[in-house]
């Protein structure tokens, strides 16, 4: 027992003795830690740099680096990473880490890196480059283009910054006319090693982009190349150009369009027939009905007549005979052909009441006159009346030269057949054209069934063979226009592409400037093609 009460005796008296010599009393306040006595644990010891990135708010891409390792102060703010002579301080850290934001005039240079802390500098000799984010093109509009065309060229990790990109094709500068950020996500990542520093590098793709370019007047076939960041990203092919060139004129939705020999341009708008000239100036030269009439196709001759086709003026029959059979809806201009003088004057040119009778001018009867054309050598005009083709002599002689509204047979099909005059049959005609030097007439029939019918100038009506690559679609109601080049080859303006059957095939001549919605289209005798969307009207040179 005495021995107890001895030993907390002694403890007692120590603890007396401790208390009372000045300097050892502890503040309880401020309790110690490492990072409060760095130099009592060794100097910072780095063992791995990772870079990061992320977008400010201009899209553009800012680079930094994280140091790793021990012994770090956490008061980080004397912490420094030189790239060469160009100073980045620390921007935050513990006693882990800390991040410094890589300084832009260094991002695309070779730079030596010297990391100082607590006065102590460790150096690598090896460069070091920051691994930058590496544009990439996904897809372009059209692998071909025209000069002075426009092409869009879709990607990741362009600049949303207009000037910050660039694009060449085989060396020529193109015209970047706007940026676009479109969706799109996705991730990727890879690592480096500089010297003994393992470097991770993430990238996290945000946006793509969509570059809209002009190309050059002057470009050639070649490498299409986009520059954004500093960095460089060519496209898999090459990009050809097509020795075409355009102008345009305003627009005003012109449906179908004929040039006379002056290069006037002419279109139908609702019930008005429209003019534009080589100048671009647009003007109404006639009214035809009311607000309600939309009228057909037109046409113009050599000395600026124009003739115009009253219109699709009919609904579909219901299920007689399952065939595509029109029925008459009569309106105060149905069932005519109109002729507009060079200074507006109208005049019925053939046609009066509803049916299909032959017959001189106003004793002819039309069912529903829609698609119109004329043959330059003769003067006559061919015209699309619901399932049958009218041929309109200079005279004014309307005559039924092939098809029949009643074709023979039941079924969708029986009305599709090869055979002289009436004996042959159309299922549905969404566009015509003449070949002067022949004679012939083309029309667009149902692509699943034949697409292209061939009809000779005595009324023999047979189809063509086309070969129509897959996943693309000719004919329907998207078809604006046909017309021949001269080189004797159809051109078929049909849902947004300008086609052409050569040899029995047809491809897209990627000849549409800008890709957009075409409503008519037409040529001339120099092997000029004429394009009408519903932005502009294109003259395309070859």
């Amino acid at each position: 027992m005495k021995r107890i009460f001895t030993l907390f005796g002694g403890l007692f008296l120590f603890l007396m003795i401790v208390t009372a010599v000045p300097g050892c009393k502890k503040d309880k306040s401020a309790p110690e830690t490492l990072e409060d006595k760095p130099n009592s644990i060794g100097k910072p010891v780095v063992s791995a740099i990772r870079q990061h990135y992320a977008f400010n708010e201009l899209g553009k891409p800012v680079y930094s680096l994280t140091i790793a390792g021990t012994n770090f102060n956490k008061k980080f703010q004397n912490y420094k990473v030189l790239f060469n002579d160009v100073a980045a301080p620390a921007i935050a850290g513990d006693s882990l880490h800390f991040d410094v934001t890589i300084p832009d005039a260094i991002v695309a240079t070779e730079s030596k890196l010297t990391i100082v802390m607590d006065g102590n500098s460790t150096v690598y000799t090896n460069p070091f480059k920051v691994e930058q984010l590496q544009p990439t093109i996904s897809t372009l509009s059209a692998n071909a283009g025209m000069r002075n065309s426009s092409l869009v060229i879709t990607g990741a990790l362009f600049s949303p910054v207009l000037s910050e990109n660039a694009v060449t094709i085989n060396g020529v500068k193109a015209t970047v006319n706007s940026v676009k950020v479109i969706d799109y996500e996705g991730s990727t990542g890879g690592a480096q090693v500089f010297g003994n520093i393992y470097t991770s590098v993430d990238r996290k793709i945000n946006a793509g982009v969509a570059l809209n370019i002009t190309i050059p007047a002057n470009a050639s076939n070649g490498k299409l190349v986009v520059t954004s960041y500093g960095k460089t990203v060519a496209y898999g092919t090459d990009i050809d150009i097509l020795h075409s060139t355009f102008t345009s004129s305003p627009s005003t939705l012109l449906k179908s369009i004929s040039l006379d020999d002056a290069g006037n341009i002419y279109g139908t708008v609702k019930n008005k027939l429209v003019k534009v000239t080589p100048a671009g100036t647009i003007s109404t030269l006639a009214t035809i009905g009311d607000s309600n009439v939309i009228l057909g196709d037109c046409v113009a001759d050599a000395k600026g007549n124009v003739y115009v086709a009253s219109g699709d003026d009919y609904t579909t029959l219901p299920d007689v005979g399952n065939h595509n059979m029109p029925l008459y809806r009569p309106t105060e201009v149905s069932s005519k052909i109109f002729k507009i003088t060079s200074t507006g004057t109208v005049s019925v040119f053939a046609g009066s009441t509803n049916g299909i009778v032959d017959g001189q001018g106003i004793n002819a009867k039309f069912r529903s006159p829609t698609h119109i054309v004329r043959n330059a050598k003769t003067g006559d005009l061919y015209v699309t009346d619901a399932l049958v083709i009218r041929k309109i002599a200079a005279s004014g002689l309307v005559t039924t030269l092939a098809g029949s509204n009643s074709p023979v047979g039941t079924g969708y099909t029986s009305g599709f057949k090869d055979g002289q005059g009436t004996a042959a049959g159309f299922l549905d005609i969404y566009s015509m054209m003449c070949d002067a030097s022949t004679g012939n007439l083309y029309v667009l029939d149902v692509a699943s069934l034949g697409l292209l019918r061939r009809i000779t100038p005595d009324g023999y009506v047979s189809t063509v063979p086309v070969h129509i690559p897959n996943y693309t679609y000719i004919g329907g109601p998207g078809t604006a226009g046909m017309a021949m080049d001269v080189s004797n080859n159809i051109l078929v303006a049909s849902n947004g592409g300008l086609f052409k059957i050569e040899n029995g095939n047809a491809f897209n001549t990627s000849l549409n400037p800008y890709g957009e919605a075409i409503y008519g289209m037409t040529t001339d005798g120099s092997g000029n093609i004429y394009l009408n969307t519903g932005e502009k009207v294109y003259k395309i040179v070859p």
